[in-house]
């Protein structure tokens, strides 16, 4: 002011603020200050206006994450660029085989892509100088699994065999090298015997993936299996009959038998502590014959055994006990009827339920049997 009184501010319109005698541009436009003096006793008030017109600011990019060479990837590409004016920056492919999401580059190909990064500008900045990079990608490689267990129990079911790429192609091609196994629909591996079990997997690849191979050997063990023995009563009476013996093995393999138990001979005292054990040909389809020899009760035990064979380990063999008591033999003695004396022999004729050869004896009546054994009546 002429009359050198302090001065007071204000901003009238526009982008800008006044903080005491300094104003802050806020954008871009017109701006109209105000300087004031309210003058004193002797003086009076003043006041004066200016315009300023601010321009638009330049503004500048920064794009650097493309360049040189780089190997195919699916995963996407920060591009990461920025501007001066800290506005965003927008981007697009102009070159090659890409597309751009949001601030991402995701190669859809091989060879060169070139990606333009923008800024256009807003009310307080101009549009930055579009900036162009380009990168090189060359085919790379992929990463092909085989995924089955190993080792593994033979099975009688195919297993499931799990093909893992990183690439997402599919024109694989699944093998049997060498070993016991044959594929089946579906990469299902039919276990044939056991061993090692050498699976090739091979992917042709295309122009973004390399050709790849990987072999898998899966160790093929002999399944276990177990025996289920049907109860046997806990007494059993002497029979001429077999003793049918019902056992299954797990594997669907047949059951063997075996018979142990402390048998007193009855002929003669060396015989005593002989160890029953009955052959193949002693026991038929699981049937168990008792021997005639031998003082009873006594106790017997009866093993069923499977050995198991070129897929299955032996089972656990499983035992049965039973107490083997004296049974009750049955007899049919043919009638005779009346006869006339007449001196000749009359035929006798009975037999045994346990098959033995029965004896005879008169018990009343005028008449003779010359041989228990014999049959003959006189």
């Amino acid at each position: 002011a002429s009359s050198g009184l302090a001065l007071t501010y204000e901003v009238v319109s526009g982008p800008a603020t006044i903080a005491g005698a300094s104003v802050t541009l806020t954008g871009a436009g017109t701006v109209v200050l105000k300087a004031s003096q309210a003058g004193d006793a002797n003086l009076k008030e003043a006041e004066a206006e200016v315009s300023i017109a601010v321009a638009k600011a330049w503004q500048t990019i920064s794009f650097t994450s493309l360049y040189g060479t780089k190997a195919f990837t699916s995963d996407p590409i920060q591009l990461g660029g920025t501007s001066s004016s800290g506005l965003s920056v927008v981007y697009e492919v102009i070159q090659g085989e890409g597309e751009v999401f949001g601030a991402d580059l995701t190669l859809t190909g091989v060879g060169v892509v070139t990606v333009r990064a923008k800024q256009l500008g807003n009310d307080d900045y101009e549009a930055a100088s579009a900036v162009d990079r380009s990168v090189t990608v060359e085919q790379t490689s992929q990463v092909i699994e085989i995924d089955v267990a190993s080792p593994v129990a033979w099975q009688a079911e195919p297993i499931e065999v799990v093909i893992n790429t990183d690439s997402g192609l599919q024109s694989y091609t699944l093998e049997v090298l060498n070993g016991p196994g044959e594929l089946q629909t579906g990469n299902k591996l039919k276990l044939t015997g056991v061993g090692v079990v050498t699976l090739v997997l091979s992917e042709p690849g295309d122009a973004r993936y390399a050709a790849a191979l990987v072999q898998k050997q899966v160790t093929v063990t002999k399944a276990e299996q177990t025996i289920t023995f049907e109860d046997l009563a806990s007494e059993i009476e002497f029979r001429a009959a077999a003793i049918e013996l019902k056992a299954t093995a797990s594997s669907g393999l047949e059951v063997g038998y075996e018979v142990v138990s402390e048998h007193i001979g009855s002929e003669t005292v060396a015989a005593k502590g002989k160890q029953w054990s009955l052959s193949s040909s002693e026991i038929v389809g699981g049937r168990l014959v008792l021997p005639q020899l031998g003082t009873l009760p006594q106790t017997v035990t009866v093993k069923a055994v499977q050995s198991g064979d070129g897929s299955h380990n032996a089972a656990s063999a499983v035992e049965q006990t039973f107490v083997l008591s004296r049974g009750e033999d049955v007899l049919s003695f043919d009638k005779i009827g009346d006869r006339l004396l007449v001196g000749s022999a009359i035929a006798l004729n009975a037999t045994s339920s346990s098959g033995k050869s029965p004896k005879y004896t008169i018990v009343d009546g005028p008449a003779m049997v010359p041989s228990s054994t014999l049959g003959s009546l006189y």
